[in-house]
Formats: C-alpha cells, sequence, structure tokens
C-alpha cells in the first residue's frame, strides 16, 4: 500500500533558519516536525503529501510541501496506487500510531523496512479494498467540528 524512503541527513548547523520557503523537517513533534524554514536550493527535496517517520521516535507527522530532513533514520511513506490527500493521510496516521505505537520506540527504533512488514487494519469497500472515502470523509468531519470549536471559544483578555 506504501512505498518508502530514507531522507536525507542535513546537520542542523549547515542551515540557516529564515534563509528560505522549504521546510526543514525533523522527527519532532513540536511543529509539525518543522524546525526551520531553509533555503534548499543545495538539496534534494523530498516529495511532500506524505507522512514523515520519526525513525528514533516513532513521530509521524503529514507533510503537505516538499521538504528536506535532518536524519537519515527518518523516512517519508506515500500511498502506492492513489492520489491521498490531508484527510486520507491523517487518518492513517492514527491508524498506524494506534496500532504501532506500543511497538516502536527509542530502544526499538522502527525503520522502513520493518513498518513496510507491519499490517494495520483499515475499513474497507464492498470489494474488500480501502474505504478512501470514508477515511477522507471521516477526517473532514473531525477537521470541521475542531474549527467549529475553535470559533467558539472566547478569548478572555
Amino acid at each position: 500500500m506504501f512505498e518508502a524512503n530514507n531522507t536525507g541527513n542535513i546537520l542542523i548547523r549547515d542551515i540557516e533558519d529564515g534563509s528560505g520557503s522549504t521546510p526543514y523537517v525533523t522527527a519532532s513533534g513540536v511543529n509539525n516536525g518543522v524546525a526551520a524554514m531553509i533555503n534548499a536550493s543545495r538539496y534534494e527535496l523530498i516529495k511532500g503529501n506524505c507522512i514523515l517517520v520519526g525513525g528514533k521516535t516513532f513521530t509521524l507527522t503529514y507533510q503537505k510541501e516538499d521538504f528536506v530532513s535532518n536524519d537519515s533514520h527518518n523516512f517519508e511513506m506515500h500511498l502506492k496506487n492513489i492520489e491521498g490527500n490531508c484527510y486520507i493521510y491523517l487518518y492513517l496516521i492514527a491508524v498506524l500510531r494506534a496500532t504501532l505505537g506500543n511497538r516502536y520506540f527509542w530502544g526499538d527504533a522502527v525503520t522502513k523496512d520493518k513498518i513496510m512488514a507491519d499490517e494495520i487494519l483499515l475499513p474497507c469497500d464492498d470489494s474488500k479494498q480501502p474505504n478512501w472515502d470514508y477515511m477522507e470523509a471521516y477526517m473532514e468531519t473531525i477537521h470541521n467540528k475542531a474549527i467549529s470549536n475553535l470559533d467558539n471559544i472566547e478569548y478572555n483578555s
């Protein structure tokens, strides 16, 4: 279902935050893993619209834009046979965390080969294929509820 590729290994000492518009993504769960925005003209970009997996930390983030990364232990995963969108990838991240979150951690890092051998359960349509429409609609509903709740918050100053 997925294709996976290890990311590059760009050291933080070699980048200048604010020098460009390309996300420099790490295996952090803070700020969706984006540590800096850099000029990445010297580096090979990783195609966005994918999941970045922090190999040592099992941090999973959705990366919409093309990006570069800091550690070759990280890898990106993208769907092979369909053009996923943010809602589908966010659904898959939730399933991966719930299914594999207790398996991989700092002492037992995940690799692309390990995760590609794992199995996850997904909702299926009548033809026993993953029900991408359901996953997309479900996450879009969650997103819209969150936006609605944020709109209803009153800020006290």
